[in-house]
């Protein structure tokens, strides 16, 4: 296997790999904002729920 093969391989796999995680990630933000009634973020002053 020569090197461009290999780049290819590797960011075909990691490439949607790394959109799923952000996806999924971004799924733990909407839920934390929108469906939780009294946000936990919130009570504590997190910076990141702000």
């Amino acid at each position: 296997m020569d090197i461009n093969q290999l780049v290819v391989q590797v960011t075909t796999n990691a490439l949607p790999i790394i959109f799923a995680i952000t996806v999924h990630e971004a799924a733990h933000g909407y839920a934390a904002r929108h469906l939780v009634t009294i946000p936990p973020g919130l009570q504590v002053g997190s910076r990141l729920t702000r």
